[in-house]
C-alpha cells in the first residue's frame, strides 16, 4: 500500500492531461506488464500525479535500454542481459546498506521484478547469486569489472583508472550510458522506499532464484 493514492488524471494542464495519456500507454510495454507480482503501478500510479515528470523517466529509461520484449530493440545501445546486470548490482548493493541499517524496505522488491528478464535475457543466475551473497570470487572477470564500477558509481567512488578500463571496454557512450542507467535505477529504489510500497520477502526471492538456478545453470557470459 503506497502511503500515495493514484492519479486520476483528471487534474492539471493541458500538457499534464496528454503527459498521462501517453504514460498510460507506455506503460503497456512488456518491459511492465510483465511484472505482475509487485506491478509498476505501485510506483507510477502516485508518480502520476507529475505526470511530466513520469514521462520523462519513461523516456530516459527507454533511451538507455529496451522497454519491449526481450531482445525485441536493437535500436538502444545497451543489451538487455547487459542492463539486467547493472540493475542486479544496484539491488544487492542497495540492499545490502539496507540490512545493515535495519531498513524496513530492503530492495528485494525490484530484484524479485527484474530477476525473470535478468535470466531470459542471458545473465547467468549463479551471477544473481553471487551479487546477492557478495561472493566476488563466483563472478566472471567481466561480470566483477562491471560489478565494481556500478557499486563505484552508486558510492562516487569512480576513479579516473575505473573510468579508463569501463570506456576502453565500452566506449565513451556506453560508459556514459551504463553510470545514467545505475542512478536511474538508484532512483526508482530510493522512490520506491519513500512512496512506503511493499517490499518482496527473503523467501519470495530465494525461491525465485533458486528456481531458475535449477532451469538455467551457468546459461551464458555478458555480451558486453
Amino acid at each position: 500500500m503506497s502511503r500515495v493514492e493514484s492519479a486520476t488524471g483528471n487534474q492539471g494542464s493541458e500538457a499534464d492531461l496528454t503527459a498521462f495519456s501517453e504514460v498510460r500507454a507506455l506503460l503497456g510495454q512488456a518491459f511492465f506488464t510483465e511484472k505482475t507480482a509487485y506491478p509498476p503501478s505501485d510506483v507510477f500510479g502516485p508518480l502520476l500525479h507529475a505526470p511530466r515528470v513520469a514521462l520523462k523517466l519513461i523516456e530516459l529509461g527507454g533511451a538507455l535500454r529496451s522497454l519491449g520484449k526481450v531482445g525485441a530493440d536493437g535500436e538502444v545501445s545497451l543489451p538487455d542481459d547487459f542492463v539486467e546486470f547493472v540493475a542486479i548490482v544496484v539491488f544487492a548493493h542497495m540492499h545490502d546498506e539496507a540490512v545493515s541499517r535495519g531498513s524496513e524496505f530492503a530492495y528485494r522488491r525490484p530484484m524479485f521484478n527484474h530477476v525473470p528478464r535478468a535470466v531470459e535475457s542471458g545473465m547467468r543466475p549463479e551471477a544473481i547469486q553471487a551479487l546477492r551473497n557478495r561472493d566476488d570470487g563466483a563472478l566472471f572477470p567481466k561480470e566483477l569489472d562491471l560489478a565494481e564500477f556500478v557499486r563505484g558509481v552508486l558510492a562516487g567512488s569512480v576513479d579516473d583508472r575505473g573510468w579508463a578500463q569501463m570506456q576502453d571496454r565500452l566506449g565513451a557512450r556506453r560508459t556514459i550510458e551504463t553510470a545514467c542507467y545505475t542512478l536511474l535505477d538508484f532512483f526508482f529504489c530510493r522512490l520506491e522506499a519513500a512512496l512506503g510500497l511493499q517490499d518482496a520477502t527473503e523467501a519470495e526471492l530465494d525461491a525465485l532464484v533458486n528456481q531458475y538456478l535449477r532451469s538455467h545453470r551457468g546459461s551464458g557470459k555478458l555480451s558486453l
